[in-house]
């Protein structure tokens, strides 16, 4: 009577062709799940950029702008508050952030720069599309401020 401690060579094939089968079946999937989960993100991102500048407009009593080129946004604020600089200096509210090097997104905005004035609310409006492969979303931000779906 001999007894046997292990698996098989066959054995041990077969369940490593069941799960690399299962692993190609959800592999689209799961990179369906990063693509949309990276264009929220950069959703949000665009979202908070827009919310610190409307922030920092009604909290410093200042015009601030939202820019958005060859993918980048950020924020920045016009005349410093330091002294020794001028009043035709700007105030970087948020440094600039690259959305395609952090989520593979691409956007394309109607109007480069929304500018928002010392009460909070835009002075114009604009749609920013997002578009990663053959998904896309816009934000909607209107002259009063509000951003929407």
């Amino acid at each position: 009577m001999s007894r046997r401690h292990g698996f098989t060579l066959i054995e041990m094939l077969m369940v490593v062709v069941i799960i690399s089968l299962t692993m190609l079946m959800a592999l689209p999937r799961f990179r369906a799940a990063v693509n949309r989960s990276n264009m929220l993100s950069a959703r949000a991102k665009v979202m908070a950029s827009f919310g610190a500048a409307r922030a920092a407009a009604a909290g410093s009593g200042r015009v601030t702008t939202l820019h958005v080129n060859g993918n980048q946004v950020w924020v920045t604020a016009a005349g410093r508050l330091k002294a020794p600089f001028g009043a035709n200096t700007m105030d970087t509210i948020v440094l600039p952030k690259n959305l395609n090097t952090m989520y593979g997104v691409t956007a394309t905005p109607s109007v480069g720069t929304v500018v928002v004035n010392q009460t909070g609310l835009g002075i114009n409006a604009s749609n920013i599309v997002l578009s990663h492969g053959a998904l896309s979303d816009t934000v909607k931000i209107s002259q009063y401020g509000r951003v929407q779906k």
